[in-house]
């Protein structure tokens, strides 16, 4: 999984993975964020394996959208987040 909190050290590890043998790479965060990522990568990079595109999924997590909102939370279950 990667996320920072600084764009320039994702960015930097992002593309330090691409060549490695890592089945699953996972960027938390919005899809723009991934893009933007993406995108730099490739403008910094160039010579990407495409391989790394089967492998990079993002953003990663659970989707839960408003579910803290609109739960009842007498009903809920949980959620498991690892």
């Amino acid at each position: 999984m990667l996320m920072i909190h600084s764009y320039v050290k994702d960015l930097t590890y992002l593309s330090a993975v691409g060549d490695k043998d890592i089945p699953y790479v996972g960027l938390l965060g919005p899809s723009k964020r991934r893009e933007k990522l993406i995108r730099e990568m490739l403008e910094i990079n160039g010579d990407v394996p495409d391989t790394i595109f089967d492998r990079l999924y993002g953003p990663a997590g659970l989707n839960l959208g408003d579910l803290y909102f609109t739960t009842n939370f007498k009903n809920f279950e949980g959620v498991l987040i690892t």
